[in-house]
């Protein structure tokens, strides 16, 4: 891969491969809570990548991709949520 700092050229597929490897061990789920559990919000915030969220009346329903080890950790903060993987997870 070339990559110039003057001219920015390779810089997109740098960017897009450096991605690549960081998401590697990561999962694309689906995650379905209430909307009043702050604190399970706030962690996929933290530590996952949110690719979308949809709210209703009473639940939220978020499509994240997360590193797999750390899908437990959301279970002890609400063992009440819905996980699922999505057909796109790798």
């Amino acid at each position: 891969m070339i990559i110039s700092a003057k001219t920015r050229e390779g810089i997109q597929g740098l960017k897009q491969r450096i991605g690549e490897i960081l998401e590697k061990n990561f999962v694309d789920i689906e995650l379905t809570c209430s909307q009043g559990k702050g604190k399970l919000i706030a962690y996929l915030h933290e530590h996952a990548r949110i690719i979308s969220s949809h709210f209703d009346e009473q639940q939220v329903t978020f499509r994240v991709l997360m590193e797999e080890k750390l899908i437990h950790k959301l279970r002890v903060l609400d063992d009440t949520i819905q996980i699922k993987e999505t057909p796109d997870s790798q």
